[in-house]
């Protein structure tokens, strides 16, 4: 079983101390303290080529600021009566990727998962106009933006990959997306980016 590694909880910690001071930060109304960004570098199907029954995804983070070029299409409508589950596998990467287990696994009715979900979900609805919970209409939905900036962050600092999969009630793949993201401060988005992919 991994676990979380010493760095990482040493980034979770500065990370709070820094999230504690912005709130003293607007407490006092002074800006002691740079802007967050978010950043979406990649989101793709699992499987390159494979064509899934529910949902897939186009990216291309080159193109994101062309109306159109980045969405993802639901091929269904997904209710509470579909029978689709939601898992979650998520990595972290320092010099490779590691799962972390502690956010792995779950499997989940995906109409809970998006209308109670308070870690992923929250961060997946500055990208995309998700509804807060089902129906889900079938259609194409665009990926708005692949940035966010913030005052507080939206994830712990460093590169972060979730695989979401959705599983119809036989256990077949009906749809599977691969997100990477990366959260760090304003000033330092070119670094990170070189790094996190």
């Amino acid at each position: 079983m991994n676990t979380p590694t010493r760095s990482y909880f040493l980034k979770m910690i500065i990370t709070t101390i820094i999230w504690i001071g912005s709130l003293w930060g607007k407490s006092v109304g002074v800006s002691i303290l740079p802007s967050y960004v978010t950043h979406l570098v990649q989101a793709s199907n699992c499987i390159k080529d494979k064509h899934y029954s529910l949902l897939e995804v186009t990216y291309h983070s080159s193109d994101s600021n062309e109306p159109g070029t980045n969405h993802f299409t639901v091929f269904k409508d997904i209710n509470k009566n579909s029978n689709i589950t939601s898992q979650n596998t998520v990595y972290y990467k320092e010099k490779q990727w590691k799962l972390q287990s502690a956010f792995s696994g779950r499997t989940v009715d995906v109409c809970v998962f998006l209308k109670e979900d308070i870690s992923v979900i929250p961060v997946v609805r500055q990208f995309v106009d998700l509804p807060n919970e089902c129906a889900v209409k079938k259609g194409i939905r665009q990926i708005l933006k692949d940035e966010v900036v913030t005052k507080i962050p939206l994830l712990p600092f460093g590169c972060w990959k979730l695989k979401h999969e959705l599983k119809d009630s036989t256990g077949t793949s009906v749809g599977c997306v691969n997100v990477i993201a990366f959260q760090t401060i304003s000033s330092n988005v070119d670094v990170v980016k070189a790094t996190c992919h």
